[in-house]
């Protein structure tokens, strides 16, 4: 299923801003319970479609977080990068006039994807990275960075 983050911001809109970077967060709730013999899998890899209309290009870092609140693993992957939107130069402003689609490919080792499998929470962090146009930007209520995960495993068959 689709996860989308948004930002809450309190401010007359269009927001119209320049700033080294914006950074926004969002948490999931994963359910595994589909899975067994999840102690079985060796890695895998995380497949992340992302569609962005944001006027900015954006990097995201993945945090397993268990039940008591302390995060087990993490995935940064600063080498793939999401896309701005469609950017236009409007009155001096970048405007983004739509979505890009990014995909990106996550590969775990075997510590990362147990990590995963026993997470109770997944949190995202995208850092958009402002100077990808370096101008005065204007962010819409209507913008968003819409998140899909999925994933593959190579499980250990037989004793």
């Amino acid at each position: 299923s689709a996860h989308t983050i948004d930002a809450t911001l309190n401010v007359e809109m269009p927001l119209s801003l320049f700033a080294d970077q914006l950074v926004v967060a969002d948490t999931i709730v994963p359910d595994f319970s589909a899975f067994v013999n999840h102690d079985d899998v060796l890695k895998g890899t995380l497949t992340l479609n992302a569609a962005n209309s944001f006027p900015f290009d954006a990097v995201i870092d993945i945090y397993f977080i268990d039940a008591s609140s302390n995060v087990t693993g993490s995935v940064v992957v600063p080498t793939n990068l999401i896309s701005s939107g469609p950017v236009t130069l409007v009155n001096g402003y970048y405007v983004s006039q739509g979505f890009s689609n990014s995909v990106l490919t996550i590969p775990l080792n075997e510590t990362q994807t147990q990590a995963l499998f026993h997470s109770s929470k997944i949190v995202f962090v995208s850092r958009f990275d402002t100077n990808s146009n370096p101008a005065y930007a204007k962010i819409y209520g209507s913008n968003r960075l819409d998140l899909n995960l999925s994933a593959d495993f190579d499980y250990r068959m037989g004793n």
